[in-house]
């Protein structure tokens, strides 16, 4: 289901961005090499006028994921 996706799709670090996992959808739209891509964080792909509107909805989503998890989430 991850890997044959047709839309770019990755995994990060919630805390370095950094990316985990990507697709091959991913490799075709961006460019990069899936080991380019294991070297980089979400920020690295926006622009950087873009990067404080995504770290505002990292943490948004961040806080969510709290309030809905009974127990909080590590």
């Amino acid at each position: 289901m991850f890997e044959n996706n047709p839309h770019p799709t990755w995994v990060f670090d919630r805390e370095t961005l950094r990316f985990l996992a990507v697709n091959a959808a991913a490799v075709r739209k961006y460019g990069y090499s899936r080991e380019e891509f294991l070297a980089m964080t979400l920020k690295d792909i926006r622009p950087p006028e873009d990067v404080p509107a995504l770290l505002e909805t990292v943490r948004a989503l961040e806080r969510e994921m709290r309030a809905a998890t009974p127990g909080g989430i590590d």
